[in-house]
């Protein structure tokens, strides 16, 4: 069941206003719209919050300052050169996980070492599509497997050299 945050945080606050424990409104919560829609850390957090006289229920602000990233800088490195999430770490000075992080939204996935995208874009499926059709062209034209492989094996020369004591 598809349920908002702010609906289970009111429920939150309405059982510690009850006086239950954080594991009773866990297990309360959990009955009624499955055991995805809150965790007991969770509520145990939102308990101490209450418990603080913070009754609030809208997120607090992260501490932490966000990461200014440019997107463009990264995909012209990686034009320039698909190995480049170590060099982008070092000169940007970012951690590996903010510039995986960044190459996951730009829907590039690590491949055997390089960062190639996750699905075909249209361009691309059409090339395949181009590439393929004129091999089977070219072996319709003129087929290489027919000048390669022969049938009539009498070209093999064999000497079967059989040693006698004498």
């Amino acid at each position: 069941m598809d349920v908002s945050e702010e609906h289970i945080r009111h429920i939150m606050l309405y059982e510690f206003k009850k006086s239950n424990s954080a594991v009773e409104t866990t297990q309360n919560i959990q009955g009624i719209y499955g055991a995805e829609s809150l965790n007991e850390r969770k509520c145990r957090r939102w308990f101490q919050k209450f418990r603080s006289g913070d009754y609030s229920l809208s997120d607090s602000p992260c501490s932490s300052r966000p990461v200014e990233f440019n997107d463009d800088l990264l995909l012209a490195a990686l034009d320039e050169d698909y190995a480049v999430t170590v060099e982008l770490v070092q000169k940007c000075d970012l951690t590996h996980l903010t510039v995986h992080c960044h190459l996951q939204e730009l829907g590039k996935v690590l491949e055997l070492g390089k960062c190639v995208l996750h699905d075909l874009r249209e361009a691309n499926l059409r090339a395949r599509v181009h590439i393929c059709t004129s091999l089977l062209y070219l072996e319709h034209s003129s087929p290489l497997l027919s000048k390669i492989v022969t049938g009539d094996e009498r070209w093999i020369f064999y000497k079967n050299v059989k040693c006698r004591r004498q």
